[in-house]
């Protein structure tokens, strides 16, 4: 244990060679602000937020949100005169969890925004990328979200694998594990794509 803010800081320094605007590690209040409000908070409220129409199934509160309750991310679209960046939010501060001990809580804080970090970078990829996006930006922005989050899950499990980070690579796992239950349409599509992405034999063994 105890290793999870070198890799956060690593991740953070080189963005796994990604070209974006720019990461933001900001307080907490600021990940409850909208849009407008995150942008204006890092000197960006100049630009206009991107707004995607949603294909298909759009977001439902259920089994991941209740497992990932303090893993906080995003990224946002902006456009500038050189096309498309995105800007990214992490939390700098994670809350306490009753069932980690003190002395631990710091690096678990670390390690939630490691696999939070991973993630919106999966995004931030499928955002740039020039076929088989998830996110198409012509004519009026639209992306098919189930699918999206999908990449991005594998995308992170994937990065946190090569990494080393094996406690938050298998904390997402098991998270997503949990949706295979789940009543939810959007979260058992979700499940599934991850599953004929990542393997769901890896997946079970990443998650045990």
């Amino acid at each position: 244990m105890f290793e999870h803010k070198d890799l956060f800081e690593t991740l953070l320094g080189h963005k796994n060679g990604l070209k974006l605007n720019s990461v933001n590690v900001v307080e907490r209040v600021v990940m409850s602000l909208d849009e407008k409000g995150k942008l204006r908070s890092v000197g960006l409220g100049e630009y206009e937020p991107v707004f995607f129409d949603v294909i298909g199934d759009t977001y439902c509160k259920g089994i991941l949100d209740q497992c990932n309750s303090n893993l906080d991310g995003s990224v946002i679209n902006i456009q500038t005169d050189k096309g498309y960046e995105q800007v990214v939010f992490i939390p700098e501060t994670v809350p306490a969890e009753p069932a980690i001990p003190s002395e631990y809580h710091d690096d678990w804080s670390y390690m939630l925004k490691l696999a939070a970090l991973a993630h919106e970078l999966g995004h931030v990829v499928d955002m740039q990328r020039t076929t088989d996006s998830n996110f198409d930006f012509s004519g009026v922005p639209k992306v098919n979200l189930v699918e999206a989050e999908a990449f991005a899950h594998v995308y992170s499990l994937e990065l946190l694998h090569r990494m080393g980070a094996h406690t938050a690579r298998d904390t997402v796992a098991s998270a997503l594990r949990r949706a295979s239950t789940s009543s939810k349409k959007f979260e058992k599509e979700l499940y599934q794509s991850v599953c004929r992405k990542v393997g769901k034999g890896r997946l079970k063994r990443w998650a045990a």
